[in-house]
């Protein structure tokens, strides 16, 4: 990921996670803080369970898009 907004969030030494959702399909990206850098990467998709350690929270992905209509899967 680049660009001037991901710059500026990883200047800001209290942001542990970020989190984009997709919105053409159900997909969720999830970069974490280590003591290394921003070196954790997990892709979710539909089915799975989206962890936010920074804050103790777990979200399935189906939550997220309840009452969406985004598909599942991107549009072939």
């Amino acid at each position: 990921m680049s660009g001037q907004k991901w710059d500026d969030y990883r200047q800001c030494v209290s942001l542990q996670e970020y989190v984009l959702v997709g919105t053409e399909y159900q997909r969720v990206e999830v970069y974490r803080r280590t003591e290394q850098g921003w070196g954790l990467y997990h892709i979710y998709g539909p089915g799975d369970v989206v962890e936010l350690t920074s804050i103790g929270a777990r979200l399935p992905v189906a939550l997220l898009y309840q009452r969406t209509d985004v598909p599942e899967a991107p549009m072939e």
